[in-house]
């Protein structure tokens, strides 16, 4: 009996002290994932199964922005770049037009600006093409036909040598057949031009008569009656003459009346195509000594992928002149 009461006083002196530390046991245990403790009135059961709290939702990840669409680059407009060449041949009838339909002083100025600046790019080239032909004997024209008057009379004078021996030399193993008829007034004059040219070069003259008559007041007293000469050779018109080589070379020279520097001309240019005159011969007879180039036939080196460099295709073509040249 005396041991129960010494317990309860110690009790009651250690109860204030254990208050607080037992709330603190309590506070702490309704922190814990255990119920059990934080709900003490209800006792403990066992076998109890303890709720499992359930997880918060992940958060949801923030909104990416779409990538930004790429800047467009202003677009160079299709055509040919502005005040070229091109341009400006595209352009100056619009402006023309304007101002022809239109003509106010705006658009009659916006012509002529236009037009003023392509004569000064034409002048800017023409004074550098002077300045490349002055540098580049191949493209000097002068080398071709002199601008001196003193030139040009010793290149034709030399000509005229050379035509004249060349056509003798042709006279020796061709002649000319004259179709006329006798009543042709064309037939009278074309006669005396066609004798002296004979008698300068010394070709023989066959007069064919296509009526079967006579020219009156003829150098050519003799002739023969056309036997279908003409008819065969083509002859349509009269006065005509043809270069005749006999048994196979007829080359027509005129059909109508000419004179006798036109016969030359034609003699010259129609016997070195037919070949009665070498082409080397020809060009002496020439006043104008004239260095050609070849035709695009003959220029098979020159590819396409080549010819797209323009500088490659001036070299091609300065080789082609520069090798030709005598």
């Amino acid at each position: 009996m005396k041991f129960h009461r010494i317990l309860l006083s110690f009790l009651v002196a250690a109860l204030p002290s254990f208050i607080p530390a037992y709330a603190q046991v309590s506070t702490a245990a309704s922190a814990l994932p255990f119920l059990h403790y934080a709900d003490k009135a209800r006792g403990w059961h066992w076998k109890e199964a303890i709720p499992v709290p359930e997880e918060p939702p992940a958060p949801e990840p923030p909104a990416v922005a779409p990538p930004a669409a790429p800047a467009k680059v202003a677009k160079e407009p299709e055509g040919p770049r502005p005040m070229s060449a091109e341009w400006i041949r595209q352009n100056m009838p619009k402006y023309l037009d304007a101002a022809i339909d239109d003509p106010t002083p705006q658009n009659v100025s916006n012509y002529l600006y236009l037009q003023k600046y392509s004569m000064d790019a034409a002048d800017r080239f023409s004074q550098v093409s002077r300045r490349v032909v002055l540098e580049d004997p191949n493209l000097d024209e002068n080398n071709t036909r002199p601008v001196w008057v003193g030139g040009s009379q010793a290149l034709e004078a030399s000509a005229a040598k050379s035509i004249k021996t060349t056509l003798q030399g042709l006279a020796q193993t061709a002649g000319l057949w004259f179709f006329f008829r006798s009543d042709c007034e064309a037939c009278h004059v074309q006669a005396p031009v066609l004798d002296a040219f004979a008698k300068k070069y010394g070709f023989t003259v066959f007069p064919i008569s296509l009526d079967g008559g006579p020219l009156a007041n003829s150098p050519f007293k003799s002739y023969v009656v056309d036997q279908g000469q003409g008819q065969k050779l083509g002859v349509q018109y009269s006065p005509s003459i043809f270069l005749a080589k006999p048994p196979n070379t007829f080359v027509s020279l005129t059909q109508g009346l000419v004179a006798m520097p036109e016969i030359e001309t034609r003699l010259l240019e129609l016997a070195t195509q037919s070949g009665l005159i070498d082409e080397t011969q020809y060009q002496t007879t020439r006043s104008d000594k004239k260095n050609w180039l070849p035709p695009m036939s003959a220029m098979t080196s020159l590819t396409t992928e080549k010819a797209a460099d323009p500088n490659y295709v001036r070299n091609h073509l300065k080789a082609l002149i520069s090798n030709r040249k005598p």
